[in-house]
């Protein structure tokens, strides 16, 4: 009796170690595994398997052989250089046996920052007795940095600078800002897009198909997920950023959806 027992409890373990192998094994070796989360052997079966889903061509890889080019280049100007005189001897008698043209594409010098100083009337009406009226004179709501400055601001962090190395960049520029400012800048800019994203959101609730993925970062040591709504017909893109992944973010930001998700593929 003792040692069917201990049988007995050496099936239970070793069905206990089974089951987490395989919860483990769901996880990490599926459709929707992403390469990072695989492991080397993983990779290899992966790679694998998508070289013997068709037969090799035995062409290299990258665009063949009198593929057109796609390279964005900008209609040049025009310009003509000549000579008057021999190089050599200083001659004027000199003939032109030919042309060559090159094209040559530079990047202007950034321009340096610009200070400027708006006096702005403030005006009260002596018949309403409406009071603190200003012309309109196009000036941001909030803030001393202009429309150029704060766009500079915000592409420098859609290519992932922060702030401190942000305000630095701006430097360059002739305009060095603090983290805390690009903090600002940012901060205004954010609920300036709120209508802009709420325009988004109503049209992908009546979307039919949607293209939605995820992919996380650390931010101060703590895992955050970057979200992307993408929808195809309109070109619309919502990116959301939330401290987890679950389902429960979709129902947060799309309660009303009730169409398709495409996601890997």
């Amino acid at each position: 009796m003792l040692k069917e027992a201990s049988l007995a409890d050496k099936v239970e373990r070793l069905a206990k170690k089974v089951a987490e192998l395989e919860r483990i094994k769901r996880i990490y070796d599926n459709a929707h595994t992403p390469p990072s989360k695989m492991t080397y052997t993983q990779k290899k079966i992966a790679a694998g398997k998508r070289a013997g889903s068709r037969p090799k061509s035995g062409r290299k890889q990258g665009a063949q052989k009198g593929h057109p080019g796609k390279t964005n280049k900008p209609e040049p100007a025009e310009f003509e250089h000549s000579m008057s005189e021999c190089a050599a001897c200083g001659s004027g008698r000199i003939n032109e046996t030919g042309r060559k043209i090159r094209d040559i594409t530079e990047i202007p010098p950034p321009a340096k920052a610009v200070t400027t100083r708006h006096t702005i009337s403030v005006y009260e009406c002596r018949r309403c007795g409406r009071k603190g009226m200003e012309p309109d004179a196009g000036l941001p709501g909030a803030g001393n940095l202009g429309r150029n400055a704060r766009v500079r601001i915000a592409d420098n962090f859609v290519c992932r600078m922060p702030q401190r190395m942000n305000g630095e960049r701006m430097g360059r520029d002739g305009l060095r800002v603090s983290a805390g400012t690009v903090n600002n800048v940012l901060a205004r800019a954010g609920g300036n897009l709120k209508p802009v994203a709420a325009g988004l959101i109503a049209a992908m609730q009546r979307a039919g198909v949607l293209h939605i993925d995820e992919t996380s970062f650390k931010l101060n040591g703590k895992i955050i997920w970057v979200w992307i709504f993408f929808d195809l017909l309109t070109g619309g893109a919502l990116f959301v950023l939330r401290p987890r992944r679950g389902r429960d973010v979709l129902h947060e930001v799309l309660p009303e959806f009730n169409g398709v998700i495409v996601c890997y593929g």
